[in-house]
């Protein structure tokens, strides 16, 4: 049973990487290459870490946060359960075309960027 509970927070962690990876610069993210290579390892070892397959120490995660401008804490947390504004965003947004989907998260971006750069600035 210990190994299930080890992989499924190995699991956790490689997607809290890759989320962080893809939403990092502003929502340009960096890809796989590039981070490797700040890491000084393959892209293979960084695609293992984000499925799951491998876990990386904590001093390369430490590093890695760095990179992508998260604490080490954010690749432990829990995915936040959907709420009723989530749902009610996914209904409204349905009908919209592509256009205007991705303006709304464009504006979702800035709004949790700008609401994360003043969590961090109060520590």
């Amino acid at each position: 049973m210990g190994g299930k509970i080890s992989a499924t927070i190995y699991q956790r962690v490689g997607q809290r990487m890759q989320q962080a990876r893809q939403g990092s610069r502003g929502g340009k993210g960096y890809t796989q290459q590039e981070v490797a290579s700040l890491l000084d390892v393959s892209p293979i070892t960084l695609s293992r870490w984000e499925t799951g397959t491998r876990n990386p120490s904590f001093e390369v995660l430490e590093r890695f946060g760095q990179i992508v401008e998260k604490p080490l804490s954010f690749f432990f947390e829990e995915e936040p359960q959907e709420d009723e504004y989530a749902q009610m965003l996914l209904r409204i947004t349905n009908q919209l075309d592509q256009t205007e989907k991705e303006d709304i998260l464009a504006y979702a971006r800035f709004r949790y960027e700008r609401w994360y750069n003043n969590l961090k600035n109060e520590d």
